[in-house]
């Protein structure tokens, strides 16, 4: 098997990866049919979706083979709910046949700058808190521009339409929003 494809295995997180670089370098370079700015891109992830966004950012040597290098996979901004950060356990837990490269696709493994301006939220009830807590505290000691927001006592997807009433489909919407929209209504 190919790691660095996956493409023997079928779908992979290595695939995954890569699918998020292609689809930050295709929103790019089709920026203007689809009106918007290709220096304003954001990505958003949670949980898994978390991990392979983070990842996509951090492993410079994972690119589909047909996508063009020369444009930047790295999104303007990012937004991150509660991401597993250790590949070895994903791959211990998910994907066996990938252990023999775990570490090397694990972001904790491989703390440095990298990350755009990132908002980061977790529930302290998450099984992911202390993870991402410690990512996050170690990532941002090595500069990255991090904004770590927590909500006390919530679980993992706390903040998926139809939990707690929608409180916190709301409250961390809203949150994105300030994230977001001072930088969007910025002229450059």
């Amino acid at each position: 098997m190919d790691y660095r494809t996956g493409r023997d295995a079928g779908f992979t997180p290595l695939q995954a990866i890569m699918d998020v670089k292609s689809a930050v370098r295709w929103v790019r370079q089709h920026a203007e049919e689809l009106g918007a700015d290709p220096e304003k891109l954001a990505i958003c992830g949670a949980s898994a979706g978390g991990y392979i966004s983070v990842s996509s950012i951090m492993f410079d040597h994972l690119n589909d083979d047909g996508d063009d290098v020369t444009v930047s996979a790295v999104p303007d901004k990012l937004v991150i709910f509660a991401a597993g950060m250790d590949g070895v356990d994903i791959m211990s837990r998910r994907y066996p046949e990938l252990l023999s490269v775990a570490e090397e696709i694990s972001p904790i493994h491989h703390v440095r700058r990298c990350l755009p301006q990132t908002l980061w939220m977790c529930g302290t009830g998450d099984d992911l808190y202390e993870q991402n807590r410690g990512f996050v505290q170690e990532m941002q000691d090595a500069g990255n521009p991090i904004t770590f927001k927590t909500y006390d006592g919530m679980e993992h997807g706390f903040f998926n339409y139809g939990r707690h009433n929608n409180t916190y489909f709301h409250t961390t919407n809203q949150e994105i929003e300030g994230f977001l929209r001072p930088w969007l209504e910025q002229a450059h």
